[in-house]
């Protein structure tokens, strides 16, 4: 019988931390599940985490890359080798409560509904973090959730271990690089990857499903690449992704007002001047330099209302 569920588990040096996200995903409470794991070539004592959990439950599927290509594709190869019909990406560093599908599953019974997520805790270790994305239960247009992921980042999930989704929509969604000028590889850090998941998926969908119990833990710790930022990156890779997003969906001007708003961002930062010349190229030319200089008016206005 083939799973309902598959929790992919792309991992790369995470000897530590992987067996506690295993276990989480094991302990589920909803039965019928695989676990995915792709070993992106570590070199640590990971790969033998792995052989040890796929010898002593064979829900546990291992498959091991011949050499590091990065994050994404890692991903990609977790969704090649599923066999559910829903399913998420569960990362390394993070944990499931053991009711999580138990909670989820059902609500995708509904044909109209895109994907259901959950509040997470976002820390160091379990209880001492702070609950994020915390909707009251229920129903949420999917127009209202992409307006919102657009404007109010911090609302509303990047990270798609906090969600379930059909396995289809995830590959449907699955983007490692953006049609920009010039074009926009996503593959180097996942941020922008992980985003579209939630909001390409949203766009063939009327409604998106949420919890308001916490039933995802994700760690913050300086190994993540959250928490490291790359220099600058990973923000600006979100920044390119929602204005590509924005302008080819209808939200173009929302996307200028984001890409505005990194440039403000980014010069406080920085301490430095960027023109608008420099960042329109910066930008993959989302949006021209009156544009921008425009949309930046228009930001620092509103924070003095």
């Amino acid at each position: 019988m083939s799973p309902a569920v598959s929790l992919l588990v792309p991992v790369f040096n995470r000897e530590t931390l992987l067996a506690p996200c295993l276990d989480s995903a094991l302990a589920q409470t909803f039965p019928n599940l695989e676990v995915v794991v792709v070993d992106g070539a570590s070199t640590d004592g990971t790969w033998e985490v792995c052989e040890r959990y796929a010898s002593a439950d064979p829900r546990v599927r291992i498959f091991r890359d011949d050499a590091n290509t990065g994050p994404v594709r890692g991903w990609w190869r977790c969704l090649e080798e599923a066999r559910g019909t829903l399913g998420t990406f569960l990362w390394s560093d993070d944990l499931l409560r053991p009711t999580f599908l138990q909670r989820t599953v059902p609500l995708l019974a509904n044909e109209s509904t895109a994907f259901v997520f959950t509040a997470a805790e976002i820390g160091a270790e379990p209880g001492e973090g702070e609950i994020n994305y915390s909707h009251p239960t229920g129903l949420i247009p999917a127009r209202e959730f992409i307006e919102g992921s657009l404007r109010r980042a911090s609302m509303y999930p990047v990270s798609p271990a906090c969600a379930l989704f059909r396995l289809q929509d995830l590959r449907d969604s699955f983007a490692m690089k953006l049609p920009t000028e010039p074009e926009t590889d996503l593959t180097t850090t996942g941020a922008g990857t992980d985003l579209l998941l939630y909001l390409l998926t949203a766009l063939r969908y009327e409604r998106v499903a949420c919890l308001s119990e916490p039933l995802a833990f994700l760690r913050a710790h300086p190994g993540s690449l959250t928490i490291d930022g790359r220099q600058g990156l990973i923000a600006l890779n979100y920044a390119i992704t929602k204005g590509w997003f924005a302008e080819a969906n209808g939200y173009r001007n929302l996307g200028r007002a984001i890409l505005a708003r990194h440039w403000l961002r980014h010069m406080r930062t920085s301490r430095r001047f960027q023109s608008p010349r420099v960042a329109v190229m910066r930008y993959r030319h989302l949006v021209g330099s009156w544009e921008l200089m425009r949309g930046a008016v228009v930001e620092i206005l509103r924070t003095f209302r």
